[in-house]
């Protein structure tokens, strides 16, 4: 799942509810291994941002 907010305090303030929707469906995931669990969650203003030129 990818998403972007307007803000990082808008990042902050959804995580309860992205939480609360991984918890619906987390049983049906499989374990990534290495101590990483069902999910390796990766958050910050940017984890990689693209740029094409035209």
């Amino acid at each position: 799942m990818v998403s972007e907010w307007d803000s990082f305090d808008h990042l902050v303030a959804a995580r309860p509810k992205m939480i609360s929707n991984l918890d619906v469906f987390r049983h049906m995931l499989e374990d990534l291994g290495e101590g990483r669990g069902v999910t390796d969650a990766v958050s910050g203003e940017a984890v990689i941002e693209l740029l094409f030129a035209r």
